[in-house]
């Protein structure tokens, strides 16, 4: 079984990223969206858990709920943006709830790539690097202090599930 999961997963990793240029170019949008959504559906299956390996959903749920905002950006770059940081908000906020702490991971990862891309578009010009190193500093910071504090929690989350 491993073996059907190792082809699946590197059979993805080939084909999903040429399939999203491909059609990504001409309706960024609507790629985008369906990708968010892929995303958002496969992150829920894999954590009803009623599947063999729910870890590989996760994951590639939540790389898509990173990667669809991006992919809508390539067509309209507000709603790219507004959407990955919402995103990443709804994301750290379900994931504070018990038994979903691989979303807050998610949503950590999806703020330290929204905010400062947030900051470059919407505030342009050469005054924008202090705010931008100001802004991405005290994100860091606290991310990896919401990180320390939920690696306990992860930990024992994860050894419920194998249980």
């Amino acid at each position: 079984m491993p073996a059907f999961l190792v082809a699946g997963v590197l059979s993805l990793v080939v084909t999903v990223p040429a399939s999203l240029a491909q059609f990504g170019g001409d309706d960024g949008l609507i790629a985008g969206l369906v990708t968010w959504v892929i995303g958002t559906g496969s992150y829920w299956l894999g954590e009803r858990r009623n599947v063999r390996v729910p870890e590989v959903l996760l994951a590639i749920g939540g790389a898509a709920i990173i990667a669809g905002p991006a992919i809508v950006a390539i067509e309209t770059t507000n709603a790219g943006t507004l959407l990955g940081l919402a995103s990443a908000v709804a994301c750290l906020a379900i994931g504070a709830t018990p038994g979903r702490a691989a979303l807050s991971f998610t949503g950590a990862g999806s703020l330290l790539i929204y905010v400062p891309w947030s900051i470059a578009h919407f505030f342009p010009g050469e005054g924008r690097a202090p705010l931008l190193i100001a802004v991405s500093g005290v994100l860091i910071v606290g991310l990896a202090l919401f990180i320390a504090k939920s690696a306990k929690r992860l930990g024992s989350e994860s050894q419920s599930v194998s249980a």
